[in-house]
């Protein structure tokens, strides 16, 4: 009896080795369209949480409202598939409150020089100050 209880035990175990193996081969294929209010998105629950609290965090929403709009236009070619949002995390892990702040704020006047008159995104702001 034990004999048989181990031989079905370890088919069982081989159907279901099997079975997600087979699974994993006909896993579809993702298809990234890029949209640039949701290009950086992700899955992670950590990763949200960094992008809620940097989003409450002026300069950062300042900064990533820009990127998430300019950076389609500026970089079509190079467009940087969530690269800059992943630097940003890690940042954000890495500097304390005000610190993220002012590196979000040197990064995003750093940004509007660069590509002045290559994203109109905020250079009518830029005018009238």
């Amino acid at each position: 009896m034990k004999h048989r209880m181990t031989s079905i035990a370890i088919m069982v175990l081989a159907l279901m080795v099997c079975w997600q193996a087979e699974a994993s081969r006909f896993k579809a294929t993702r298809i990234f369209v890029v949209q640039p209010s949701v290009a950086f998105g992700s899955t992670q629950l950590s990763d949200r949480q960094l992008d809620a609290w940097m989003s409450e965090d002026g300069d950062c929403h300042a900064l990533l409202k820009y990127h998430d709009q300019c950076a389609v236009l500026v970089q079509a070619d190079e467009y940087d598939d969530g690269f800059t949002r992943h630097q940003l995390r890690l940042k954000a892990r890495q500097l304390p409150g005000e610190a993220l702040g002012a590196y979000c704020r040197n990064l995003h006047v750093l940004w509007k020089q660069q590509w002045k008159g290559q994203c109109p995104v905020g250079e009518e702001d830029d005018e009238a100050t």
